[in-house]
């Protein structure tokens, strides 16, 4: 189209230059990919006079060259910076996916020490209060029955600690079962 349109000197040059210019914003490449793609578009421009039956004056190719090989060079620094922002975007979501999974094997370990002396305090509670250790007066049955209680509670927030960590780590299956649609009223 630049050749048809007038050669270098021509009024669609600058179109090229909108090109070059468009390449890191629109297109993810390299610095050495643009480069290869600017060189080949840009040669193909310098040689239009060459293939042009009335060559302009060298000094108005020259100048008519100028904007667009300047553009080229952005074109490609533009890209570099990008390629390099995203690979250490890249380098940083690594990191994160790496403290994530420490963080889960963390709250893994800290439930599981948890649960342990948890358990092993609500077993004598739960024989205490099931009398098998004798009968007990009221007032240190309500004390065992809260602190039973109290004790189930953070067991059960224990246990959903460690189920969060089997969901962030993919251990935690899942099981699918068929329902009838019967069973639900239009």
């Amino acid at each position: 189209v630049i050749a048809a349109a007038g050669g270098v000197t021509g009024e669609y040059s600058p179109g090229l230059m909108l090109l070059f210019l468009g390449i890191p914003v629109l297109l993810p490449f390299s610095a050495a990919q643009a480069a290869g793609i600017v060189a080949v578009l840009f040669a193909g421009l310098a040689s239009l006079p060459l293939f042009a039956g009335g060559t302009p004056a060298a000094s108005a190719t020259i100048f008519h060259l100028v904007f667009p090989a300047a553009a080229g060079v952005q074109s490609v620094f533009a890209c570099a910076v990008l390629d390099g922002l995203r690979y250490r975007d890249f380098e940083r979501r690594r990191a994160l996916e790496r403290l994530d999974e420490e963080k889960s094997r963390f709250t893994a370990n800290v439930s599981h020490e948890l649960r342990t002396p948890l358990t092993l305090m609500l077993s004598p509670l739960e024989a205490m209060l099931g009398g098998e250790f004798g009968p007990l007066g009221n007032l240190p049955r309500d004390y065992l029955a809260m602190m039973h209680a109290n004790g189930l509670r953070l067991l059960k927030l224990i246990n959903n600690l460690l189920e969060l960590a089997k969901i962030e780590s993919g251990n935690l299956g899942i099981a699918a079962f068929g329902v009838p649609l019967s069973q639900f009223p239009l």
